[in-house]
Parts: C-alpha cells; sequence; structure tokens
C-alpha cells in the first residue's frame, strides 16, 4: 500500500493464547489496529504502519539464512536488559518443549530414560547465534544437537525456561 509497510506474523492455528500475545505486543509497541486474517493451518496476525522499518532494520529481501541478521545497539541493549522475553519469543516461533527419550543398552536391558528438553531450530546461523548469547545472558546451559538445532536439556536449565516459556499455547 504505497508507502506504508504490513508486519504480518504467521501463527499456528493451534496456539491461540500466542497469536493473542503477538496482537498484543505489537498494539504495546505502536498503538496501531491489528488484524488477523485466516490462511489454511495458520493466521497472519499483522498491522500497517510507516515505522516497521525502524523496528526490524534486519528486513531485507531474500530467506533469513542467506543474510546477516544482527542486532542494532539498541535492540541489543534492550535483550540484555531483558534477555527472557527474547527467548521466549525465539522458543515460540521457532522451537519446541517436550519429551526425549534416551536409550542406553546394557548387558542386562535396555534402558529407556525420558526428560524434557526445549529445541530451537533456525538455518541462520546468525539467529542461532543470537538465541545462544541470549541463552548465556541468563546462564542456561545449551548444546548443538546437530547443525540448525539447539536444545537445552538440564533439568535445572529446563525448570528456569519452564519459569518464563513453558509450553505453547
Amino acid at each position: 500500500m504505497g508507502r506504508v509497510y504490513r508486519l504480518r506474523i504467521s501463527c499456528c492455528d493451534a496456539y491461540p493464547k500466542i497469536m493473542d500475545e503477538v496482537a498484543s505486543a505489537i498494539r504495546t509497541v505502536l498503538d496501531v489496529k491489528v488484524g488477523r486474517t485466516q490462511r489454511i493451518g495458520c493466521t497472519e496476525v499483522g498491522a500497517y504502519s510507516r515505522q516497521w522499518p525502524c523496528f526490524f532494520p534486519q528486513h531485507g529481501p531474500g530467506p533469513k539464512h542467506e543474510r546477516p541478521i544482527v542486532l542494532e545497539p539498541w535492540q541489543a541493549d534492550l535483550v540484555m536488559a531483558k534477555p527472557r522475553p527474547f527467548i521466549r519469543g525465539l522458543i515460540q516461533s521457532d522451537g519446541w518443549r517436550g519429551n526425549n527419550v534416551a536409550i542406553r543398552e546394557t548387558d542386562l536391558a535396555i534402558e529407556y530414560r525420558t526428560y524434557t528438553r526445549y529445541q530451537f531450530t533456525n538455518k541462520s546461523r546468525d539467529i542461532r547465534d543470537l538465541f545462544c548469547w541470549s541463552l548465556d545472558l541468563v546462564g542456561a546451559h545449551w548444546t548443538q544437537s546437530n547443525v540448525w538445532t539447539i536444545s537445552v536439556s538440564r533439568r535445572k536449565d529446563v525448570h528456569y525456561l519452564d519459569s518464563f516459556v513453558g509450553p505453547k499455547r
């Protein structure tokens, strides 16, 4: 629409509470009308504003894993001051909390151990690095499970993340 930008955030229909939080966050940042557009399996939550490029200078053409994603100094200051909402948003967008089953074979039996963990998957190295940096800020131990996945599996760290992230709703 001319020189007006539209922020569109696709939200899975299975998590209506996250959808409401996205709409609330948009209204908190800018006093604008927030609309919802139903798609197959998801709902786009969005709003029009000329100001969006100021809030998201990382936006650009092409896939995000093929271009640099670097926080502006003011954005980094916000994350350093309050890393928990940043971590929560990343996990809600590209993360998962669930049970993992570890299998160990011994001479006597096959042992199964189930534990809860968080995983964050993103093709962008920069975004994965930002996630790890924010976990470091709060003192949560993480490991890299594979080329695109970061895991938080230690019981005390999962319990800590549960205090502000929790299951998707």
